[in-house]
């Protein structure tokens, strides 16, 4: 009888560990699309200025869209180049959101949008990248983010934004 109570009771403490351990160290998603700069680029037709890639995106849990849309020719492993998106593209961002790494602490900012593919004969939902935190912050605040030219712009954002 004993030795079912410890068990037991082991079993609950190993439980609670593990749980508390999963929700600490789990990604956290946030939608961002109401804070600026993102809202500006949000729910209007825009059109990319430069050629970019559409990418197959990698499978698994961090990221759950399918294609991806980056200039940097560079593609990670396991990463598969679908086409190239000419210049004058039209396409639509519906969110925004930032992805922070829990067991890293990275975080990265997403706009969630959807272009024509032409290989593909159809609309596809992707996912681009813009914004970084800034590497030069020393002193508070630190959660400053820069934005470059995004692939629909000729010129960077300016000024400051502290993305939470």
């Amino acid at each position: 009888m004993k030795l079912k109570i410890i068990l037991t009771f082991c079993g609950i403490v190993l439980m609670v560990f593990l749980g508390l351990f999963y929700f600490s160290l789990r990604n956290n998603t946030q939608d961002i699309s109401g804070k600026e700069p993102y809202r500006f680029a949000l729910h209007k037709t825009l059109l990319t200025k430069r050629k970019v890639i559409l990418a197959r995106n990698l499978s698994g849990l961090h990221t759950p869209r399918e294609y991806l849309l980056t200039e940097d020719r560079r593609l990670s492993e396991g990463i598969r180049e679908i086409e190239v998106v000419p210049p004058g593209t039209e396409m639509i961002f519906d969110r925004a959101v930032m992805h922070t790494n829990k067991t890293n602490g990275l975080s990265r900012s997403l706009l969630i949008g959807r272009v024509w593919v032409r290989s593909l004969d159809k609309e596809v939902v992707f996912e681009y990248e813009w914004g970084t935190l800034s590497r030069t912050c020393t002193e508070p605040p630190r959660d400053r983010w820069v934005f470059p030219a995004g692939i629909w712009q000729d010129e960077p954002e300016a000024g400051e934004y502290f993305v939470k």
